[in-house]
């Protein structure tokens, strides 16, 4: 009777206590959460800025799509309306116009720019079929190429930056996507109020700016990153940063004057670790080696430094060597003689100078030089670097390391840019 009495209180005190819970669901939901955390904050179109893209140049033929209905536009006005499923070729024909092919023959338009829009602004665009959200804006220029330039809204925009520059990454790692569409929201922003009017764009889709794939780039936890980050930005003093980041900084982050003069004290250089390991070092470009023949190191220089080089022409690196370096352990100073001249090379111009057999720039400045000679002749050069990029600002491998060890992205953020306010 008594263990009756016990599983009966128990009984009670169980449903009163789901019931508790239940009431508490409700209460939280009411003031703008649930049960499994913050309520996605609200998406307010009309609140959000408008950018504008700068996705292809100077092609001479492009070609647009949709799975719905897409209309052509010149200052406003409709010019015809094409139905779902057919693809349209944009050309420069030889008279400057625009030259546009479809399924109702080919028609040429005097005009000098053309805006896509889809009919149904759930259906998206698709330009050489890789979808994008927003309009486009298409423009001859003065040598009768194309320019393209995608009109979005800057969280749709957000959506194709995360994961094509920090990666696809799990929910271990959604701090660090958060981190990234923070830092990446604050960049287009910046560039946006610095804007001319007078311009085409106001960011380009690659690393001159910010890698930008459209839908066809977004993931998942990007998505999420940065609906769950809706509007935060950083700022210093009131005014947005200039949140620059790089892959990877190999143990040390540069101070933004010694790249590119740029006098800011959140661009601080600091550690990439709280003294037990480098965040970083879970990154393929934490540590690296770069072998070049000399003869093909000495072209490529040769390309570089001389604007009027032939490549018929004979070439002969006699040195190359380090003259000074930051704090950071980053050449400041590279010097090289070629051909009986010095050329003394500072900064992220030595990237450029030294490029990889694909063409892109050396990973880093932060490296060591080892020559291997014969008979007093440069045979081969060896770089032992570490790092991949200009070091400043956030370092985005040390962001996911920081994220894989329990940071949160306003942390995480904070240790890269020293004194920024993170706010709506």
């Amino acid at each position: 009777m008594i263990l009756d009495q016990q599983k009966l209180y128990l009984m009670k005190s169980q449903k009163t206590h789901l019931y508790l819970i239940f009431l508490e669901c409700l209460l939280l939901a009411a003031a703008g959460w649930h049960c499994a955390g913050l309520r996605p904050r609200p998406y307010v179109k009309g609140k959000i800025p408008i950018i504008r893209v700068l996705i292809a140049a100077n092609d001479s033929n492009l070609v647009i799509s949709s799975k719905g209905a897409f209309r052509f536009l010149s200052e406003g006005k409709v010019l015809f309306q094409e139905p779902k499923g057919i693809r349209v070729s944009i050309q420069c024909d030889e008279n400057g116009n625009f030259a546009i092919v479809s399924a109702g023959g080919k028609i040429s338009f005097v005009t000098r720019q053309l805006t896509v829009q889809s009919a149904n602004p759930r259906q998206w665009l698709c330009l050489n079929d890789v979808p994008y959200r927003g309009r486009f804006e298409i423009k001859l220029t003065n040598r009768h190429s194309l320019l393209v330039i995608n009109t979005i809204d800057l969280e749709s925009y957000l959506k194709g930056v995360v994961p094509a520059e920090i990666g696809v990454q799990d929910h271990i790692e959604l701090e660090a996507m958060k981190a990234q569409a923070v830092a990446a929201r604050t960049y287009a922003l910046e560039k946006l109020e610095h804007s001319s009017p007078d311009s085409d764009y106001n960011l380009k889709a690659s690393v001159a700016d910010q890698v930008y794939k459209g839908v066809a780039g977004e993931s998942t936890m990007g998505n999420r990153a940065v609906e769950s980050t809706i509007g935060e930005v950083m700022t210093y003093k009131g005014n947005l940063i200039r949140a620059y980041y790089h892959s990877t900084c190999g143990g040390r982050t540069e101070f933004g004057e010694n790249v590119w003069e740029i006098h800011e004290p959140y661009l601080e250089g600091i550690a990439d670790n709280f003294g037990d390991g480098d965040f970083c070092s879970i990154s393929p470009h934490y540590r690296w080696i770069e072998i070049w023949d000399v003869d093909k190191l000495a072209l490529e220089l040769c390309s570089y430094l001389e604007d009027n080089h032939s490549p018929s022409r004979a070439v002969h690196l006699q040195s190359l060597t380090v003259e000074e370096r930051f704090p950071s352990g980053r050449v400041k100073k590279l010097k090289i003689i070629l051909n009986d001249r010095e050329y003394c090379l500072q900064g992220n111009r030595i990237r450029w100078a030294l490029r990889r057999p694909d063409k892109t720039p050396l990973r880093s400045t932060l490296f060591k030089v080892r020559t291997f000679s014969k008979d007093g002749q440069i045979e081969a050069v060896m770089l032992i670097g570490a790092g991949n990029g200009h070091g400043v600002g956030m370092c985005q491998w040390g962001a996911i390391g920081m994220a894989q060890q329990g940071f949160s992205y306003k942390q995480i953020l904070k240790h890269y840019y020293r004194g920024v306010k993170i706010e709506r």
